[in-house]
């Protein structure tokens, strides 16, 4: 007698193998989100944050591990145990698998992708605050210097002294004049002071060396003795090349049309390239630079961080190159917005540039592309493995259920079989022992 076995229909494997997808595809999206922002919110430093990235990569491999193991344990326990494994019947778990394998692969792209643009926008955020720190630290020194050119410009001492000893060769008045300045300059930590006359002759230098003036310093001493306004020259390399950022001051008290100036000079090398060399966070390429326009060329300030044999007033052409200062000074990108190009050795940077108030400066804090892609290069890989490990247990759920298939319908087989052998020795022993005509018939009545 043929016994039928009953086929399992395929829909019902489909909708599990979809509710793994589902699950697993939810799990990892709200893991990924969640995540990162509680991440954020409990830790700023940047050294927590790697060890806290990594420790969360491991537990999302652990957890995801889990989850695809009792899901695909699950949906093998609530297999039926009497399908016939024919070629139709494996023809969904290949589409299903497929499903499995896609979402993994589409929601390991997409962590892959939102881990770059996560650390892009960390990476732009710490170079704009860098660079408004640094901007504010050096328009706060500036206006203290430009303040101590108000003061030695508004000054009657240094007035009353100067005309004493111009007009009636008062020797001691001039002697008194170069000292208050020498210690007004000690005082304000001033590299040298310059005493020129109404002709923008010196008088008297307080380092002693008979320097000749630099034309832009002399430009500006003669405007500063007529137009009665103190102004600012540099920074720029004197004629030893050394750079220089002078502070220039008419006496306004001591005369009415052409005036004597006082020339406060400032050492950049003191303060300002320090505070433009530091960086408050570890980093191998970043850097902050000054630079302005000069004419149809960019001027840096400052000598690189990382490049020390570029020097200081390093100049080159704003037409015809990718430079981040070059972007900003021909209006490609507004300041305050981060920036993407080359520096000056052909490397990949991004960097955000401001104005500085007060000067025709502007600041500009960068870093190598290659070193804000290097946490997000280690999350991706994280985030690959993770998902070569659930294709991985995804692929040997399939298999193990498959086999598990195949076997449940060898055990019923074996028992289908085993009970015909039993039914067939029940007949013979009843025939061999019995003394009765015996006959057979099949289902519709007929004898056989």
């Amino acid at each position: 007698m043929p016994h039928k076995i009953p086929r399992q229909a395929p829909a019902s494997g489909t909708d599990g193998i979809i509710r793994v997808v589902l699950l697993y595809a939810v799990f990892a999206s709200l893991w990924i989100v969640l995540s990162d922002k509680g991440v954020e919110w409990l830790f700023h430093d940047s050294a927590h944050i790697v060890l806290v990235s990594t420790l969360k990569g491991w537990l999302f491999v652990a957890v995801t591990s889990l989850l695809l193991y009792g899901l695909m344990r699950r949906l093998l326990g609530n297999m039926p145990t009497a399908s016939t494994p024919s070629t139709g019947s494996w023809r969904w778990l290949r589409v299903s698998l497929a499903l499995v394998l896609l979402a993994i692969v589409v929601v390991t792209a997409g962590s892959m992708v939102g881990g770059y643009r996560h650390e892009k926008d960390k990476e732009v955020a710490r170079l704009e605050a860098i660079s408004d720190l640094k901007a504010s630290q050096i328009a706060d020194w500036i206006k203290e210097r430009d303040l101590d050119g108000h003061f030695v410009q508004s000054s009657r001492f240094f007035a009353d002294r100067y005309r004493d000893w111009r007009d009636t060769g008062d020797s001691v008045s001039g002697d008194m004049l170069k000292q208050r300045l020498n210690e007004y300059r000690n005082d304000r930590l001033f590299h040298g002071v310059l005493l020129l006359d109404e002709q923008s002759e010196v008088l008297w230098n307080s380092e002693g060396t008979g320097e000749a003036l630099s034309p832009d310093l002399q430009a500006a001493a003669a405007e500063a003795a007529t137009a009665g306004r103190a102004r600012r020259v540099g920074p720029y390399l004197d004629a030893n090349g050394r750079p220089r950022l002078d502070i220039v001051a008419p006496l306004l008290l001591a005369g009415d049309h052409r005036r004597p100036v006082v020339v406060l000079r400032v050492d950049p090398a003191a303060y300002l390239f320090p505070t433009l060399r530091s960086w408050p966070v570890p980093s191998s390429s970043g850097e902050t630079l000054l630079f302005r326009r000069d004419g149809g060329d960019v001027v840096f300030l400052n000598e690189h961080r990382h490049r020390k044999d570029a020097g200081v007033m390093l100049r080159c052409p704003l037409v015809g190159n990718r430079f981040l200062a070059a972007q900003v000074l021909q209006g490609v990108v507004q300041p305050g917005n981060v920036i993407e190009g080359v520096d000056h050795w052909g490397v990949p940077v991004m960097g955000v540039a401001r104005a500085v108030p007060g000067t025709d400066w502007f600041l500009l804090a960068k870093m190598d592309q290659a070193e804000a892609h290097v946490e997000a290069n280690r999350d991706a890989l994280w985030i690959a493995l993770t998902g070569l490990l659930a294709i991985f247990i995804t692929v040997s759920g399939a298999f193990l259920f498959r086999q598990h298939g195949q076997l449940l319908f060898s055990l019923r087989e074996s028992e289908i079989q085993a009970e015909k052998l039993r039914a067939l020795q029940l007949l013979d022993a009843i025939a061999e022992n019995s003394g009765d005509a015996i006959y057979a018939k099949d289902r519709e009545g007929r004898y056989l």
